[in-house]
């Protein structure tokens, strides 16, 4: 029987953007038994993502030949095929494939009660991690972070964060909402209600967390919608002329 090649060749496609947070390696492994049962081959390599090749030859013609590839958290890693049988004249061929798929972080700020005195603009910051590492969405890095100004009602959208992505996002009072970076997307709700004070003279609003002044008195709960994962509730107040 004349002897043959298994050959599986790495690529990496999509997005460019988002490939440069895929891994640079991925591992593969192949099985090969022969027509009359016997293991002819076994290949368990770290090769390169972009354009390397791991190959097992010298198998038998007829030999069948499993596949199975991984990547790490962010990377979906692919095989064109799982089993292939091993045929002369040329080597058994399979493509593996590695992508990173994004979505968006939306952020957003609710005001409810005595919407005059609130923030006019409320700052968050959000913070991404997957895999160990740092990721930024579209527009921002390590030098820019992802800090926003939310106006009463508003939404905002931190694009294009690898699937998978955790993301911290915490408002400028210091509460944290944990969202998770799925297929479409993720969420991180703010909803603060400010108590009327009739009796009391309005205080300029301009905005906070960016050093910034306003109303003497808040109250501040949380709402968690969507894909938020949060402990709890959290509820702060600070007191007005002695009372809440």
């Amino acid at each position: 029987m004349r002897p043959e090649s298994l050959l599986l060749d790495t690529t990496s496609v999509g997005n460019a953007r988002l490939a440069s947070w895929a891994p640079t390696t991925v591992d593969v492994a192949a099985q090969c038994t022969a027509p009359w049962g016997d293991d002819v081959g076994t290949l368990e390599e770290t090769a390169a993502v972009d354009g390397a090749t791991a190959a097992l030859e010298g198998l038998p013609v007829g030999s069948t030949c499993g596949v199975d590839v991984h990547g790490d958290d962010l990377a979906q890693v692919s095989a064109s095929r799982s089993t292939i049988v091993v045929s002369e004249p040329a080597a058994a061929e399979v493509a593996v494939v590695t992508s990173v798929k994004g979505a968006d972080l939306r952020i957003r700020r609710a005001v409810t009660g005595d919407v005059t005195q609130a923030w006019e603009r409320e700052a968050v910051t959000a913070t991404c991690t997957a895999a160990g590492r740092e990721i930024f969405a579209t527009g921002f890095d390590q030098d820019k972070p992802m800090r926003f100004l939310l106006a009463v009602d508003e939404e905002v959208s931190a694009q294009l964060l690898p699937i998978g992505s955790e993301c911290l996002v915490t408002d400028a009072s210091g509460i944290t909402v944990l969202a998770t970076i799925g297929e479409r997307g993720g969420d991180a709700d703010f909803a603060s209600f400010i108590p009327f004070a009739d009796d009391e003279p309005r205080e300029p609003t301009t905005q906070r967390g960016l050093a910034a002044t306003g109303p003497a008195g808040w109250v501040v709960s949380l709402a968690v919608a969507g894909a938020i994962a949060v402990a709890g509730t959290l509820l702060a107040s600070r007191r007005r002329n002695g009372r809440l």
